[in-house]
């Protein structure tokens, strides 16, 4: 059954973590399934198991990685998953286990509040950030102080949000492109003043169903007006945070063959897509390549009643 997840804002996200290490997560309703993710935890296809994701802020130094895989050898099969978006997680954690975990990376320093559901989710930061030559200047201490204010502000906001909020910083010249695809992105620059600052892009990747459905786009996202840029921005962006699923067209397939140097007829819009992409920074473009040709040629979904 679905969860009536407007209801349970209403109610204030209510749920007993305590009574999961007791009796086991038999009790949870859907709404306290739900209201469990504002917490990092969340419900897996096996029974009586949790996933735990837990905030990174981008970096982790040596005594917590190795305290976070102290918890995984003891609760999580010795598996860590490493997200796209600089998260941790654990899975396979029992309902008895839960709250111990939670306890113990709280102790490492790390957060789990607002790892899932419709919250302002984990802050991203660049990897090189303080090290990398390519910076504009080191983003990660912005990046940290605030992801430290949406903590403080989780209790109240949570029940308020409508939807996911994702966050980047970007220092080095890759994560200041992939800032942009977030839906509020912080590109680190200079101003011709020599002043330290941030262009803010804003809604690069909002667009997900209240309810959880996924999107599909079914090809010619490409050659059809005047931001092919944009589209494959969205498009790469829902697809990465698991909000759509998209396989490709002939205009697609098309473009891929342009953008390696193949030869093909420059028509049907394909000259106004690569003029677009020659404007955007070489790695949206390397990465955008890479997005067309791991689309695979159709999806067998619903048990097998609807092909696309």
């Amino acid at each position: 059954m679905a969860p009536d997840i407007p209801g349970a804002k209403r109610a204030g996200l209510p749920v007993d973590l305590n009574r999961l290490t007791v009796e086991g997560d038999a009790w949870l309703s859907p709404e306290e399934r739900y209201a469990l993710k504002t917490h990092g935890v969340c419900t897996q296809a096996q029974p009586g198991v949790f996933m735990i994701r837990n905030r990174t802020n981008g970096s982790l130094d040596a005594g917590v990685a190795r305290g976070l895989t102290d918890i995984a050898d003891e609760f999580a099969k010795g598996w860590i998953r490493i997200t796209t978006r600089q998260q941790v997680e654990f899975h396979h954690v029992h309902a008895a286990n839960v709250v111990e975990v939670l306890d113990r990376v709280r102790d490492l320093g790390l957060s789990n509040q607002s790892a899932c559901g419709h919250t302002m989710r984990g802050v991203m930061s660049c990897p090189l950030a303080g090290v990398g030559l390519e910076e504009p200047f080191d983003c990660s201490h912005d990046a940290k102080m605030a992801s430290d204010s949406i903590l403080q502000l989780a209790p109240e906001i949570d029940s308020k949000m409508p939807q996911r909020i994702n966050i980047a910083f970007g220092g080095c010249p890759d994560c200041r492109d992939h800032a942009r695809v977030n839906d509020m992105g912080f590109v680190s620059k200079i101003s011709d003043q020599g002043e330290l600052g941030y262009e803010l892009a804003a809604d690069g990747s909002t667009a997900t169903h209240p309810e959880g459905r996924k999107a599909i786009f079914l090809g010619d996202l490409v050659d059809r007006g005047p931001d092919t840029p944009g589209v494959l921005r969205l498009v790469m962006g829902m697809v990465a945070d698991g909000a759509a699923h998209a396989v490709p067209g002939n205009h697609e397939n098309k473009l891929l063959r342009a953008l390696r140097g193949r030869k093909v007829q420059i028509t049907h819009g394909l000259a106004e897509s690569l003029a677009q992409l020659e404007a955007e920074p070489p790695g949206f473009v390397e990465r955008a390549q890479e997005f067309l040709d791991g689309l695979i040629s159709h999806y067998v979904l619903d048990e097998g009643r609807l092909v696309v």
